[in-house]
């Protein structure tokens, strides 16, 4: 019932940018604050830090490996026979998909990788607590920024003056 009131990307965003970081923001406090969390969780933060990584890397060398990057729309003209017509466009469109998640999962393989390398100093001692707090907000706040710029760009805005014409003349 609620959903029905967010009609843009750009609206829902919100809801998932405030709410991933602030469960992040509890897990490093529970890490921060829990006598001896990191000996007893040890295994399962590499395991969660590596299948991440693993999967991000199926991304990044084999994007195909998840289906196809085809619509239903374009699966019916194919199915229809337009690819025959159109024989470039389809692959085309394919190769461009499979190269949007190949850089994406290539962006999260880097993040990931670097959030886990600071974990790690940080609890082998080689960098302050507070210096690792710091370095994850940055990484943080670069990684909302840089999927914002995708939903919110210049062009979401336009002149007050726009908003007010009237569509139909």
């Amino acid at each position: 019932p609620m959903y029905n009131k967010f009609r843009t990307v750009e609206s829902i965003l919100v809801i998932a940018e405030f709410t991933m970081p602030l469960l992040g923001i509890l897990a490093l406090h529970k890490l921060f604050t829990t006598p001896q969390f990191w000996n007893k969780y040890a295994k399962s933060i590499y395991a969660a830090f590596g299948t991440a990584l693993f999967f991000c890397l199926l991304g990044i060398l084999s994007p195909g490996i998840f289906g196809s990057y085809l619509g239903e729309g374009e699966q019916g003209y194919i199915a229809e026979g337009l690819d025959k017509q159109y024989p470039s466009l389809f692959s085309a469109v394919e190769a461009l998909r499979y190269s949007m998640v190949r850089s994406d999962a290539l962006r999260s393989f880097i993040f990931i990788a670097a959030g886990g390398a600071v974990l790690l100093l940080m609890m082998r001692r080689k960098i302050h607590t507070w210096g690792a707090v710091a370095i994850l907000f940055a990484l943080v706040l670069s990684d909302l920024y840089m999927v914002n710029k995708r939903y919110l760009n210049h062009d979401s805005f336009c002149t007050p003056e726009l908003t007010k014409a009237d569509p139909f003349p």
